[in-house]
């Protein structure tokens, strides 16, 4: 009996030292804390559960983990995802050792991200980043498993193990935009501003830097009321930055195949432009490696025709992603100049009727001139309905206005009345200053207007002035004297 009770006690004692070693295993916490640093203020994170994490030795770096049995099993058991994972006999899932690094990782991230995109997977948990510098994102009372998060901008921010906490950072690269003028009257170096003639067309460009595994791109654009949005060009371009041979850096980027813009918007844009399914298919992948690193779109824009003067008329760009996400505005600045002439005869006495005409040619000509259409003293630039010549007001004045930063020549092609026509033609420099503004040069000085003196010309001498006719009439009178006395002399005799 004594034997009998002690070979029952080693049993047990044999048995309850099996269920406290499985016991350190199995009995984990089943709470998970996933907190995410280096969070993007505002941004919205989602959470996926994609396995369940069985039981684990941390120590040992021992994970076993086995389908959710949710909508996720049809992930794991897609041919998709087998080329990163493997599932045995017994349900178990693991990765594949070549994938078994953070780009297998990552890129299985991105998989299960686009899987549950497709099939509306609902996540485990959601949480907004507040605004504060340094936030974080933390997620609580978690079932231990094998989690996804994503960014609201569409990006994979990470994937990882609960056990039962982890913390990870979100490496966010996000996209932005830069707006330029393509061309026409650039006034800066950085290409932010420019000069325009009014009624004129000139071309904008935005680039729009992409970065890997951000999708659903819309570019937004608004523009000044004077800036009269015309259309996108036809085709955009797609730049490989790291592509040696220049034949394949950059790729046409083909309108309503690629991309599509349009005018009906509802939040004051002029236009949105947003990318097809087609081009994320064509071109997620080179973005996701960084092959494909920036799209250049351009556009045209007409300056109206009654466009101020020296007022900074912004274009403005920038770039919303992901579900709620945007990018930093980008801007522009376009101007357009005048000049004002006074034309005037001596103590600065208005000197109206004078013609004259403008050309950015060094020999002025009718059919090289630029046409003006006329109110009063002023002239507006005007190419298809205006005239060359500029015709000065009672007042004096031509106020040339709406034209851009150039070199121009001035020409008198006729002079009032009595006045003398100024043969060689006026250099003029329209330039700007520092904040953008006209400022006018002649003979490289600062003028506020150019001052056109006319001189009036005097009577010169003619061959028949008061000298001769004194001289011929005192012959007269000489000759008429010598005959009197001739006359008297014969008939005394």
């Amino acid at each position: 009996m004594g034997k009998l009770t002690k070979r029952v006690i080693a049993i047990m004692c044999i048995f309850m030292m099996v269920i406290s070693m499985v016991t350190v295993v199995e009995a984990v916490d089943t709470n998970g804390k996933v907190t995410v640093t280096n969070v993007k203020p505002g941004e919205t994170y989602k959470i996926f559960k994609i396995l369940t994490l069985e039981s684990f030795d941390e120590t040992k770096g021992a994970y076993s983990y086995i389908r959710n049995g949710d909508s996720w099993d049809g992930f794991i058991n897609s041919s998709a995802a087998k080329k990163y994972i493997e599932t045995n006999n017994d349900g178990y899932v693991t990765f594949k050792d070549d994938q078994k690094n953070e780009i297998g990782a990552r890129n299985f991230g991105l998989l299960a991200m686009e899987y549950a995109k497709n099939n509306k997977i609902l996540p485990t948990g959601t949480a907004k980043a507040s605004n504060e510098t340094n936030a974080k994102v933390v997620f609580e009372n978690l079932p231990l498993g094998y989690y996804l998060v994503e960014t609201s901008t569409g990006t994979a921010c990470s994937i990882d193990t609960t056990h039962p906490k982890v913390e990870i950072r979100d490496k966010h690269a996000s996209p932005s935009v830069s707006k330029l003028v393509a061309n026409g009257g650039t006034i800066s170096n950085n290409k932010k501003r420019n000069s325009m003639n009014r009624g004129d067309n000139v071309f904008f460009e935005t680039i729009i830097n992409v970065k890997p595994h951000v999708t659903n791109y819309c570019l937004h654009d608004y523009m000044n009321q004077y800036l009269k949005y015309n259309s996108v060009l036809k085709d955009g371009i797609a730049y490989y930055s790291n592509e040696k041979d220049e034949s394949l850096k950059r790729k046409s980027l083909k309108k309503y195949n690629d991309y599509v813009s349009t005018t009906n918007t509802n939040d004051g844009c002029n236009f949105h432009l947003t990318f097809t399914d087609s081009f994320y298919k064509k071109y997620q992948d080179d973005i996701d490696s960084g092959k494909l690193t920036q799209i250049y779109i351009k556009y045209l824009v007409m300056l109206s025709n009654d466009a101020p003067i020296d007022t900074p008329l912004v274009n403005t760009s920038y770039l919303t992603y992901g579900e709620n996400s945007g990018t930093e505005e980008s801007k522009t600045e376009t101007f357009t100049y005048s000049i004002p002439i006074f034309k005037y005869t001596g103590y600065n006495k208005a000197l109206a009727g004078a013609k004259f005409i403008l050309s950015k040619d060094l020999n002025p000509t009718k059919d090289n001139a630029l046409k003006f259409v006329q109110s009063g003293s002023n002239f507006d630039y005007n190419s298809k309905n205006g005239n060359v010549t500029l015709t000065s007001y009672s007042d004096g004045k031509i106020n040339i206005k709406g034209i851009q930063a150039d070199t121009y020549y001035l020409k008198e092609i006729e002079a009032p009345k009595g006045y003398n026509l100024i043969k060689t033609p006026i250099k003029i420099v329209v330039t700007s200053d520092t904040d953008g503004k006209g400022v006018v040069k002649v003979d490289n000085d600062v003028v506020d207007q150019v001052n056109v003196l006319n001189n009036y010309g005097s009577l010169l001498p003619s061959t028949g002035g008061v000298g001769t006719t004194l001289i011929y009439a005192i012959g007269c009178i000489l000759v008429l004297s010598s005959g009197v006395v001739l006359f008297l002399k014969r008939r005394t005799k």
